[in-house]
């Protein structure tokens, strides 16, 4: 899963804990200011 490997690269360079809600907003990473890019949008809660 793409995701928890993210989550694994995250965690690895105690970055996770600046994660907001989800992959999609650069990389869950940064703020809401950029908005949604469209054809990156990776949940963790549903099957994607």
């Amino acid at each position: 899963d793409i995701a928890e490997e993210l989550n694994e690269i995250f965690s690895k360079h105690d970055l996770l804990q600046y994660r907001t809600f989800g992959y999609g907003h650069s990389f869950g990473s940064l703020s809401h200011y950029y908005g949604r890019e469209a054809g990156l949008e990776l949940r963790e809660d549903i099957e994607t």
